[in-house]
Parts: structure tokens; C-alpha cells; sequence
């Protein structure tokens, strides 16, 4: 991985480092329409194949629990591997309009790229849960395209369970990308999060991505108590800023969760310092 370069280094004035220019980024929104449509197609798959009735999957594995863990580890082995893919690079690897406006909250992201990055998010979302319902037809339809849907303890406790895992997860995203030596394993952390889905599945259904429990409710037209999921990880990720830019009294370095030197940084304030030559791969 390319070691990135914190700017400040060699003299640059420290109100003008990393400013992205004040234009639409149409590649970076391309970018996170792509990799969260991927994400869905793939994440969503499992879901489905590991839990339709009719598939051979939970006859040949019993237990519910080890497959929401196959589930969660193949959704976010996924989510990993698109960060740190060339379109992760370019557009920061956000894939979840919670996460970006957790950095809107901490000033990275100005307001019309985190409306347009939330847009392709969701558009990328549907994109991938239709390729699902088309893929799979009758086992999506028997699970409801993996729509994400309170469990037996009730909607409140499910709205509870969904604000504490995007708040782990969005804290355990901002400390890592504050750190230069430990940033580019953002992603890598991330998938420790995997745990929660056998923990919170049951609870919740463990969205923690509004655009991720939005694509699927649309397919297959469930909308029970949609609202728990496209108001609880924003929720949570909005307390995390919150907690975070109290807590360092400060910011973090930018908004990607993997910062490649050889892609253009879209995001304000960057703290890294891109090269103009190639840097060799550590």
C-alpha cells in the first residue's frame, strides 16, 4: 500500500492544505454509485442464499448464528475489498450516507458533495438490490430481497441496537483514519464489526447503512418500519462526530477511508500531502 504523505510537512500554510476544488466530482459519485451497488449485489446474495428456505445452504448449516456470520463476513470481506479497489481509492470508500455525514458533521465533506455522495449511495443500493431480486427471484422473494426487519424484541429496541452499532462502527472509522500509521487499515477494522451482526442480527437485522436497508425494502415493496433504519445509523453516526470532535478537539485527516497518493482527494481540508511522483508500494 502507497504510504500517504501528511501535508504541513514542508512548509504549506495549514488553512490552505488539501482543499479540493469547489466543482461537482461526477467520478467520485460515480464511484461510490458503483461500489455500493457491489456491495448490495454481493452482500445481499449471501443474505439470500444463506437464508431462503428453499436453499440448500440452511439445510446443510443449521445454525442461524454461524450463518449471519458467514453473511456479515462476506458483506464486509466485500465492503473491504471495494475500499481499498481503484473506485474505494478515488471516492474515499464512503458506500454508507451515514458515514458521510459523520464527516459532514466534522467539516471534511462540504454539503453538496455529501448530498450527492448520499444520492448515488441510495441509487447504487437499489442498483444492487435489483440485480439480487433479478438474480435469485423466488429465494429474494422468499426472504424479502434481505430486507432488514426489527426482531421479536420490538421496533425500539431494534432502533437502539441499529444507533449503537453505526455509533461503533463510524468511532471505530474516525479514530482510525486520525492516525497516519494505522489509517490505511480503516477498512480492515471495519470488518471487525462483523461480530455485531450475530450479536444485533436477530435484534435489528444489523443495517448500520440506510442506503443498504432502503435498496432491498423497495424490491420487495417492505416498508414495516423502514424509518428504524433510515433514522438510527445516521443517528448513531451523527453521536460519534459528536463524541469524537469533543473528545480530540480536533478533526481527522480526510474523509477517505483509504488515502492512495495517486488519486485526487475531493474532500476539503485534506491533511495528506499527494506526490507528484510515484511512490513505490510498501
Amino acid at each position: 500500500m502507497t504510504e500517504a504523505t501528511p501535508a504541513g510537512m514542508h512548509g504549506e500554510p495549514a488553512g490552505m492544505l488539501g482543499m479540493a476544488p469547489r466543482r461537482a466530482h461526477l467520478l467520485e459519485y460515480l464511484c461510490e454509485f458503483a461500489g455500493t451497488a457491489v456491495i448490495l449485489l454481493v452482500g445481499l446474495s449471501a443474505a439470500v442464499f444463506d437464508f431462503a428456505s428453499s436453499s440448500p445452504v440452511p439445510r446443510a448449516i443449521p445454525s442461524a448464528a454461524l450463518r449471519r456470520l458467514i453473511t456479515g463476513a462476506v458483506t464486509a470481506g466485500t465492503a473491504a475489498a471495494v475500499v481499498y479497489s481503484p473506485i474505494g481509492r478515488r471516492s474515499g470508500g464512503h458506500f454508507n450516507p451515514a458515514g458521510t455525514l459523520a464527516f459532514l458533521r466534522l467539516g471534511k465533506v462540504v454539503r453538496r458533495d455529501a448530498v450527492a455522495y448520499a444520492v448515488a449511495q441510495t441509487l447504487g443500493a437499489l442498483a444492487g438490490a435489483s440485480g439480487v431480486w433479478l438474480i435469485w427471484r423466488g429465494y429474494a422473494r422468499s426472504v424479502h430481497d434481505g430486507a432488514t426487519l426489527p426482531g421479536s424484541h420490538g421496533v425500539w429496541v431494534a432502533f437502539a441496537a441499529e444507533v449503537l452499532i453505526a455509533f461503533v462502527l463510524v468511532t471505530l472509522i474516525l479514530n482510525f483514519v486520525a492516525r497516519m500509521q494505522i489509517a490505511p487499515y480503516t477498512a480492515v477494522a471495519a470488518c471487525l464489526v462483523t461480530a455485531c451482526v450475530v450479536l444485533v442480527g436477530p435484534i435489528s437485522g444489523s443495517s448500520l447503512n440506510p442506503a443498504r436497508s432502503l435498496g432491498p425494502a423497495v424490491m420487495s415493496a417492505t416498508y414495516r418500519s423502514l424509518w428504524v433504519y433510515l433514522v438510527a445509523p445516521p443517528l448513531g453516526a451523527l453521536v460519534a462526530a459528536a463524541l469524537y470532535r469533543g473528545r480530540q478537539a480536533r478533526t481527522t485527516l480526510c474523509a477517505k477511508l483509504y488515502h492512495y497518493n495517486t488519486y485526487p482527494c475531493p474532500f476539503v481540508a485534506c491533511a495528506y500531502q499527494a506526490s507528484r511522483v510515484p511512490e513505490r508500494s510498501t
